[in-house]
């Protein structure tokens, strides 16, 4: 018999295993990370300022980073965030984000530092420096976001679509519910949605709702108060919210357009080619009307 194929196949086992041992054992040893920032600048703030950063562990280990730095050219270390009274801990494979709020400036030795030209220079190397456990780490590269606001630019047929929900004191609602019944019992409270189609269903145990009281949430409290007093619903208060009312005038709702386009499908020519094609007759379009302005 033949013993090639077996010979093969033990083989191939076991190349097999020792590249998963191998595997195993890189990911356990050593420091991969891999880190994101970004600079911002805003109103009222001389200084560009590291806005963001994220920092990825990518090996089945713990990370344990005491302070981070971003270090522009060779000799300038900008200190972003400091942990040396409680180091961070970044389990394995997690990801630690944080953003930061504008500075008041930098300094260095009892003196300014202004450092907009060179944050904001792209010939001038900056990098992300790690102090770790296992020592000084310097983030080889910055891992580049991607924002949708730069496909929108690029393609006008880019449309960036916003769910919009209603949130009442950290419940949602669904728009097709118009009431809210705030139940105060004597041990726990009870919130209840109500909706128009509600009457003759048994949303309360020994009552229904009906026609009249869901004209308003006026009426529709007098309703439950007459039932509460006949014993029929176990309350110690109770009261009403008018949700139809509250997102007509919330402004998230008010200043949206009534007009709805529906969506469809744009295949590949009318993405790619004509969305493009109108976008730099757009751009085209907006440049000469800015140089007209300004004459």
């Amino acid at each position: 018999m033949d013993s090639t194929p077996i010979s093969i196949l033990a083989l191939a086992v076991s190349i097999l295993s020792l590249i998963i041992a191998i595997k195993r054992f890189s990911l356990k040893s050593g420091l991969d990370i891999r880190g994101y920032w970004g600079v911002a600048e805003q109103v009222g703030c001389e200084d560009k300022f590291v806005s963001r950063i994220m920092i990825e562990n990518l090996k089945d280990k713990a990370l344990v980073i005491f302070d981070v730095y971003l270090l522009i050219g060779h000799n300038y270390y900008l200190e972003i965030e400091s942990f040396k009274n409680c180091p961070l801990i970044i389990k394995p494979f997690e990801v630690y984000s944080k953003q930061f709020p504008p500075i008041e400036y930098y300094y260095s030795n009892n003196i300014k530092v202004k450092l907009n030209e060179m944050l904001e220079s792209k010939d001038i190397n900056k990098r992300l420096v790690l102090s770790t456990s296992n020592g000084k780490y310097i983030v080889k590269s910055n891992k580049k976001q991607w924002f949708l606001i730069q496909d929108i630019f690029k393609n006008n047929q880019t449309m960036w679509i916003t769910p919009i929900r209603y949130n009442l004191n950290g419940i949602y609602y669904p728009p097709n519910a118009v009431y809210v019944v705030e139940i105060t019992m004597a041990n726990k409270k009870e919130n209840v949605p109500i909706y128009t189609s509600f009457y003759n269903y048994s949303i309360f145990e020994k009552f229904n709702l009906t026609q009249d009281a869901l004209e308003s949430a006026e009426q529709l409290e007098l309703f439950l108060i007459s039932k509460a007093e006949e014993g029929l619903l176990n309350c110690v208060d109770l009261k009403v919210i008018d949700l139809k009312k509250n997102r007509s005038e919330e402004s998230v709702y008010s200043t949206k357009s009534k007009e709805v386009f529906k969506a469809r499908y744009l295949n590949w020519l009318e993405y790619f080619i004509y969305g493009k094609l109108c976008t730099i007759i757009d751009d085209y379009k907006l440049k000469i009307r800015n140089r007209i302005n300004k004459h």
